[in-house]
Formats: structure tokens, C-alpha cells, sequence
């Protein structure tokens, strides 16, 4: 029998899911495993805790991959406690953007979470697949290939207590990951109602500060193929069952010329099938002209966002947000409310960013209400945690 790799992006389940969309992220890692390492293992995908560790009972993984976010990180490392205890041997793999970015945080992280064996920074598909060839080349004796494989490409793991962290490295070319959904890996999860999602580029051109791609290594934009992500599109509208929303995982959707390509692509499904009814995905920063074409071509079916975190320039220039255009905001509110007053429009800000205030804060507010957003999401930043939290929302009536 064939080693098997169970990869999971777990939701919570007790009231409803929590995340309920397709696990995007973990498949795309599984696609480009399958296609690098070939038949040497089984592999499996999860969304849901129950059906993993019933799996886990019936049959123990070789390696368990976890996706590791804010809103599931403690029932994935809860879990993979559970499965470390019953198999001693498993190899555990964690990914995803909720690792810290500084040397001396991520060896506090590890050992804190001590049955992690290897964590996947950056984008998991070819630090993954590198891992596990590395895994096999030392016959899954971890200890021993810790021991003498040194620093491997996005990938960090801890030696008799010391880090040792990998370059870190992008992918160049997205289109050499297969698609989750043509390839079918996905097509279980339409038994669900779970929204898909769907990523047409990874990257983000800004700078902002308290954010995991404003990175320099995530400055530069790459993008998947317009006749791949039309065809996706067309996949999902053929097989979606349970739900009228579509998701974009893209960070500033509208930006550019091909993302009025997408637009046209979806406003035509939703002509032709009735799908989808509601496009969730974050607006781009600047190019509001662009932006308010693709959202013609959508027709209501897309809710405005625009996150300003704060209207204070001194903040601005504190997360490094200064080179987004405030005045880009409030054309795409002004745009939103005269297509259709009843349409939602959203914006985000973040408390106790450096150089806030109570009143700088209170102005932000009042900015966001008097340009007209009829919901503001607020989020408070954690000093301990340096993560955005989720706090409390305000909904215009």
C-alpha cells in the first residue's frame, strides 16, 4: 500500500462553518505535489475536522498537511497533537500566512507548537514538494535528514532547539501548478455549501505595513492565464449546487486590464446560468476608472469595498500606506451609491496602528460615514499578537 498524504483547511463546524469555501489553498499545494512526485503516494483533502480524524482512525497519513490560519489555527495544531499522540511517526507539515516573518519569532512559534516538524512560508506548492522529496530521499527518518539536508527553500524547521530557515523564493510562472478544478480535485466539495474561490493572481504591488504581502518578495504581481481561469469559471458553473456566490482570492481585483477580461467572463455566466448571483473580492487600491468598469459589467452583483484602516496621514505614512490614493475611496463609494443607493459598500479600519489615536480614530470614522460606506468593519490590532483581529462592525440603516 502506497504512503498517503492527507492535506486539510479545517473550518469549525459547532455552529455552521465558519470558512465556508472550498479549501483553494491546500489544493493548489495537492495539484503541484501530485504532478512533481507522481504516483508514489495517495492523497486525500479535507475541509472538515470530523472527516479527518475519522480518516485518521481508519488510516493513518505518512504526512499530515495543515493549512494554518487565524480563524482555524488552534483546531489544526489541536488536531495534529491528537494525530502526532496516536502515531509517533507521522510527519507533520504546516503552511499558510500565519507564521511570523522575523527569525526570532518563528523559533518562539515552533517551539511553542512543538509537534510541528516543518513549516511552508511563502507559497506552499514548491516548498512542499521540495520537503517531501527531501522526506523520501531520507527514507521519512526526519531527525536523520534534519540532521544533514540544511536550509531547504521556504521552509522552516527547528535542530536541538536552534531555527534553521530556508531562502525564501516565488513562483514564476503560476500555470505550472494544475488547476485544483479542471484537474478535478475539488469536485467532492460541490457536495457542500461551501462558495468556491477562485485566484486569478498572487501579489500585491503596495507596501502596507501590517500586512503579510506587503513584502518586498510580494511586490510583483504574476498572474494565471485568462483561457485557464475562463475555463475554471465555466467548471465551477457546470458543477455548483448549494450556493449563488462566487469568491475571488485575488488582493486588488480591478486593477488591471485583464481583470475587466474575468468581469466580462462572469457577467456572461451569470446571462447564460444564473451564476453567479454574488462575487465577493477585494477591490484594488488606485485605477478607480478600472475598477468601476469591471463593477458595470458585474451589475450590482459585486458589494464595494474599499478599506481606508485610517484616514490619518501621519497613520498612513506609518504603514507604509501613503502610496494608495484616499481620493480613489471616495470615487468608488460616490460610484457605488449612484448605480444603486441600496447597494452595500464596506470599508475596514484598524485600530491602534502606530501613531493612532482615540481621536485620530473617531476621524477615521466620521470619514468613513460622512463619504457615504454603509458598513464599516473594525479591527483592532493586537500588540502581543501583531495581528488584525476582528472587533466589531458598524451597518449603516
Amino acid at each position: 500500500m502506497k504512503p498517503i498524504i492527507y492535506f486539510a483547511d479545517l473550518t469549525h463546524t459547532a455552529s455552521g462553518y465558519n470558512a465556508p469555501t472550498f479549501p483553494i489553498g491546500s489544493a493548489y499545494v495537492l495539484a503541484h505535489a501530485k504532478k512533481t512526485l507522481g504516483g508514489g503516494f495517495d492523497y486525500r483533502l479535507f475541509k472538515f475536522p470530523e472527516q479527518l480524524a475519522s480518516a485518521i482512525m481508519e488510516r493513518p497519513p505518512a504526512i499530515l498537511a495543515l493549512s494554518n490560519f487565524s480563524w482555524n489555527c488552534e483546531l489544526a495544531y489541536k488536531i495534529n497533537c491528537w494525530a502526532k499522540e496516536k502515531d509517533p511517526y507521522l510527519i507533520s507539515i504546516f503552511g499558510g500566512l500565519n507564521f511570523p516573518i522575523v527569525a526570532d519569532e518563528k523559533l518562539e512559534f515552533l517551539k511553542q507548537n512543538s509537534t510541528i516538524d516543518f513549516y511552508i512560508e511563502i507559497e506552499g506548492e514548491y516548498g512542499f514538494s521540495n520537503l517531501v522529496q527531501e522526506i523520501l530521499e531520507y527514507d521519512f527518518n526526519i531527525d536523520k535528514m534534519k540532521a544533514h539536508a540544511g536550509p531547504l527553500s521556504n521552509c522552516s524547521y527547528l535542530l536541538n532547539g536552534q531555527l534553521i530557515s530556508g531562502p525564501t523564493e516565488r513562483i514564476q510562472k503560476l500555470d505550472e501548478i494544475p488547476s485544483p478544478y479542471l484537474t478535478g480535485i475539488l469536485d467532492g466539495f460541490f457536495e457542500y455549501p461551501l462558495d468556491p474561490i477562485i485566484q486569478t493572481t498572487r501579489g500585491c504591488p503596495f507596501s502596507c505595513a501590517f500586512c503579510i504581502d506587503g513584502r518586498e518578495i510580494s511586490n510583483k504581481v504574476k498572474r494565471f492565464d485568462s483561457n485557464r481561469v475562463r475555463e475554471e469559471l465555466n467548471y465551477i458553473a457546470d458543477k455548483v449546487k448549494y450556493t449563488d456566490k462566487l469568491k475571488l482570492a485575488d488582493l486588488n481585483f480591478g486593477m488591471y486590464a485583464e481583470d475587466e477580461t474575468t468581469s466580462k467572463y462572469i457577467a456572461e455566466l451569470q446571462k447564460k446560468k444564473g451564476w453567479p448571483m454574488f462575487v465577493e473580492m477585494a477591490a484594488g487600491k488606485n485605477n478607480p476608472d478600472r475598477i468601476i468598469k469591471v463593477a458595470k459589467h458585474l451589475k450590482g452583483s459585486w458589494p464595494m469595498t474599499s478599506s481606508i484602516q485610517s484616514s490619518d496621514p501621519d497613520v498612513l505614512r506609518n504603514i507604509k500606506r501613503s502610496n494608495i490614493s484616499v481620493d480613489a475611496y471616495k470615487e468608488l463609494v460616490d460610484f457605488s451609491i449612484e448605480m444603486d443607493k441600496d447597494i452595500m459598500s464596506y470599508t475596514e479600519i484598524i485600530l491602534a496602528l502606530p501613531g493612532d489615536t482615540k481621536e485620530k480614530h473617531f476621524e477615521s470614522l466620521r470619514y468613513a460615514i460622512a463619504n457615504n460606506f454603509n458598513t464599516i468593519q473594525k479591527f483592532i490590532r493586537s500588540a502581543k499578537t501583531k495581528k488584525k483581529i476582528f472587533r466589531d462592525r458598524f451597518i449603516r440603516r
